[in-house]
């Protein structure tokens, strides 16, 4: 799995436990709302985590033409 694939991955996820929370929220489970709210939480977190990890490790990584010498 590429850091690409895996921002995707948790990105998707949160969105589908938001989701996964209205539709226990419509049969008034709040306790699994909760428990969908949060982990959709903590993906969007993991999501920005990695797209940070991402940049930096851009950053670090010289590009192909900037290796290229004369």
């Amino acid at each position: 799995m590429t850091i690409e694939e895996a921002i995707r991955h948790a990105k998707v996820t949160a969105k589908l436990k938001y989701n996964e929370a209205t539709m226990h929220r419509s049969y008034l489970d709040n306790e699994q709302c909760n428990n969908c709210v949060e982990c959709a939480k903590e993906h969007e977190q993991l999501a920005r985590w990695l797209e940070e990890l991402k940049m930096y490790k851009d950053k670090a990584t010289p590009r192909s033409e900037e290796r290229r010498v004369g």
